[in-house]
């Protein structure tokens, strides 16, 4: 489109403390002309600003140059200067949120002398797998945080299961139905990508045919999946369902896991999770700001009266929400797991690959590597 869209917005706006829509156009419009992402560059932006704002970069581990929050000039100081890789900060930023987070930590320990400051970092490093966030609050949707944790092998990517909206309808009430979603939903997006198709009058527009099919998710629009349908044994001459077509993206998804774990081995399934921050609040300021929604989480949690749990000191309240919701999104990653038939630490069954006509073109090397790690 011909100006920012509302992730640009979201972005480059309040995302970087800043607010006149001109610097936003601005932004957007040098982005779209050096051909960078506008969602990697603000969100890695964002987390520069803030290694300045907690000290862990300072004015002269960069030259003289300082990323603050709404500096709209040195936002865009920073926008060119990383398109031309000007400065070792833009260099490491170009590479990517996980190799910036580590030149930071290497900067912070040179000239403090403490150790690195990795596990500190990565608290507001917003990234999964390396990928930058896209600008969606997760906190209250279990299925969101699950699909950019492990649905999404490429790392925090909204494309592979945008299940917010429906999952705070209700849409999804148990473990069950949300590590089905978590298949379903990327099954039609990778398959309209399959088909050439845009998504966006699948998401956007919702058939009213599909409220008459109560034998399936509707939020899944299956009356404009049919249309879909239609389309494909239409180029084919086949006359395949809408979900054994979509079935067919199980091969996509399974080839990328598989070319994760020969990249990262056993340790894959570690690489699926998502920092705290996209969690729920990680300290005592943010719990109060929702206080009453998190309060009343809590009562449900710990069986107790509302009133018990208000009376609670506000750190030990903190504490047990963080770990309940950390036990309950790893929870859902095994149920998503099992689901798609690997093992509980996420690597693919070869029982799973040989029914889904995958196996037969893996190399020897995976097959061996696979193999291994089902024992």
């Amino acid at each position: 489109v011909d100006g920012p869209e509302y992730e640009t917005a979201a972005g480059f706006g309040a995302n970087l403390g800043m607010w006149h829509p001109e610097f936003i156009m601005e932004a957007n419009w040098h982005c779209d002309n050096y051909g960078m992402d506008t969602i990697s560059t603000s969100v890695i932006m964002a987390f520069v600003m803030e290694c300045y704002q907690r000290g862990y970069l300072i004015r002269e581990d960069t030259d003289g140059f300082e990323l603050t929050w709404g500096d709209e000039q040195a936002a865009l100081q920073f926008i060119h200067d990383l398109a031309y890789r000007k400065t070792d900060l833009v260099g490491a930023a170009g590479r990517g949120m996980v190799e910036l987070a580590a030149w930071v930590s290497e900067k912070y320990t040179a000239r403090t002398g403490r150790p690195k400051p990795v596990k500190e970092l990565q608290q507001f490093a917003m990234q999964t797998k390396g990928l930058p966030f896209s600008l969606y609050r997760t906190h209250r949707s279990l299925s969101m945080q699950a699909s950019y944790a492990a649905a999404s092998d490429i790392g925090a990517h909204h494309a592979a299961a945008w299940l917010v909206k429906v999952d705070l309808l209700g849409a999804f009430p148990t473990f069950e139905a949300k590590a089905k979603a978590l298949i379903a939903y990327p099954r039609v997006r990778l398959g309209n990508d399959n088909l050439g198709l845009c998504k966006l009058p699948w998401v956007d527009v919702f058939n009213p045919d599909s409220l008459r099919r109560g034998d399936t998710d509707i939020y899944i629009n299956p009356a404009s999946q049919e249309l879909y349908a239609d389309f494909y044994n239409g180029m084919f001459g086949t006359a395949l369902t809408w979900e054994k077509i979509f079935e067919q993206t199980d091969r996509d998804i399974n080839l990328q896991r598989v070319m994760n774990v020969l990249s990262f081995g056993a340790s894959t399934g570690e690489r699926d999770w998502i920092p705290d921050r996209a969690i729920g609040p990680t300290e005592e300021a943010l719990y109060k700001r929702e206080a009453d929604y998190h309060d009343r989480e809590l009562s449900s949690v710990l069986k107790k009266p509302l009133g018990e749990v208000q009376m609670m000191d506000a750190a030990e309240k903190l504490e047990i929400l963080m770990k309940h919701r950390k036990e309950e999104l790893r929870k859902l990653i095994v149920f998503y797991y099992r689901q798609r038939g690997w093992t509980d630490t996420g690597i693919p069954k070869v029982e799973t690959l040989k029914q889904i006509g995958l196996w037969q073109y893996l190399s020897d090397e995976a097959k061996k590597t696979i193999t291994g790690m089902n024992g």
